[in-house]
């Protein structure tokens, strides 16, 4: 009888087989494998030598559906670049700690953010999620309760219940970079975003932006807040340096934006900190490495991510969610100083 194989033709070491190499029956070594505490030591080994050398690899899906527990927490993401990273991997860490393997998505638009994206991870049978920097749409909430797969927001924002959000302090991190230029004597602020960016994160760091002006009797008007991708800013910084009153100061909605500014502005002579000064939001392990080094609004993603996976952990042992706002730290370097004069 043939053997069942897979599609790219490797054939798949089964349970039986390992058993039978073991000398033990089927249950026996399933036991062995996934309850070793259950079985003798020298069981253990005879079943450990089988799988060694068979190559066996546990199938996760039929283990999911005969125990009801995949061991697998899923991660939906936005984008996998340099401001994810870290965050991802504090909770991928601790989750493996804590006996779970992850899965990654980052599922992009598909007109409900992260619904594409959750049910694949639903069909691989994920016992928790992790959301980070979307709300879920109508489709995704759906599902997820349907399936009763716990979830937490990360850096989400919105709508959903704070119990399930982990949130970053944006509007006060806004409100303190604000006051802390105005202080500098700045009189004329700018804020650049950039199309991908967490419609959360933009509509709070701008509404503390106006609050610290506020404090001043001072404004941000709209023709000082723009949205850019990279290829645009150098546009963006002509068009605000040679009109009659440029921005002295600038903050920026992540540190990528930050640094595409500074290299553009150098290359149009524009002086940093002397003619304008720059904040980003993020401080990426390349900010101070930056030239000058970039100021910038710190978000832990050690604390962020540790958070995540405790509300999870939580949840997945069947307690309550609480939800958690995590402040912002103004990190300041050289790219900031004294107004022009």
């Amino acid at each position: 009888m043939r053997r069942r194989g897979r599609a790219d033709g490797n054939v798949r070491i089964t349970i039986a087989e390992v058993a039978a190499l073991a000398a033990v029956s089927t249950a026996t070594a399933s036991r062995a494998l996934n309850r070793p505490g259950a079985v003798s030591a020298s069981l253990r080994d005879r079943v450990a030598a089988a799988v060694a050398r068979l190559g066996y690899v546990p199938n996760q899906t039929a283990r999911a559906l005969s125990s009801l527990h995949s061991g697998l927490v899923g991660f939906l993401i936005p984008a996998v670049n340099a401001g994810y990273a870290e965050l991802l991997e504090v909770m991928v860490a601790r989750l493996r700690a804590a006996g779970y393997a992850t899965l990654v998505a980052a599922p992009g638009g598909d007109g409900d953010p992260g619904g594409g994206g959750a049910r694949a991870m639903a069909a691989r049978e994920v016992e928790g999620l992790v959301v980070v920097g979307t709300e879920p749409g109508a489709t995704m909430g759906a599902l997820l309760n349907e399936r009763r797969i716990p979830y937490v927001l990360v850096d989400a924002g919105g709508h959903t219940s704070l119990a399930l959000r982990v949130d970053v302090s944006y509007a006060v991190a806004g409100e303190n970079a604000a006051r802390y230029l105005v202080g500098l004597g700045h009189r004329s602020l700018a804020f650049l975003s950039s199309p991908t960016t967490s419609p959360w994160r933009r509509d709070l760091l701008l509404q503390g932006l106006r609050a610290g002006l506020a404090a001043s009797d001072l404004t941000l008007p709209s023709e000082r807040i723009r949205a850019c991708a990279a290829p645009e800013i150098r546009t963006a910084l002509r068009l605000w340096f040679t009109g009659a009153a440029p921005p002295s100061a600038l903050v920026c909605a992540d540190d990528l934006l930050a640094l595409v500014t500074l290299r553009e502005g150098a290359l149009l002579g524009i002086a940093v900190p002397g003619q304008l000064s720059i904040i980003g939001c993020g401080d990426l392990p390349f900010a101070r490495y930056a030239s000058p080094a970039l100021s910038t609004l710190r978000i832990p993603s050690v604390t962020v991510g540790n958070a995540a996976v405790d509300q999870l952990l939580a949840r997945l042992a069947g307690g309550s969610p609480c939800g958690q706002l995590i402040p912002v730290k103004l990190v300041i370097r050289r790219s900031t100083g004294p107004a022009p004069i």
